[in-house]
């Protein structure tokens, strides 16, 4: 997984952080990510998983992750 950080993999890097179930590595992959597109497509990834994640008061990124626009 941090090979994939090295390389700016950042999705690739969640996909495997979530399989290891390393919750610091899931936090490190999401922080270090700067590409705003990049880290909706991360929500997306994790919402999937039904990991339990906190995006700390941003509320776009909370919203995505809760999968309520799939109700609608």
């Amino acid at each position: 997984s941090t090979l994939y950080l090295k390389h700016k993999e950042h999705p690739n890097a969640m996909r495997m952080a979530l399989k290891l179930n390393d919750k610091k590595l899931i936090t490190a992959c999401f922080t270090s990510c700067e590409d705003r597109v990049v880290q909706k497509q991360m929500a997306y990834i994790l919402s999937r998983s039904r990991c339990n994640y906190d995006f700390e008061g941003d509320e776009e990124m909370t919203e995505i992750y809760s999968g309520d626009w799939l109700s609608a």
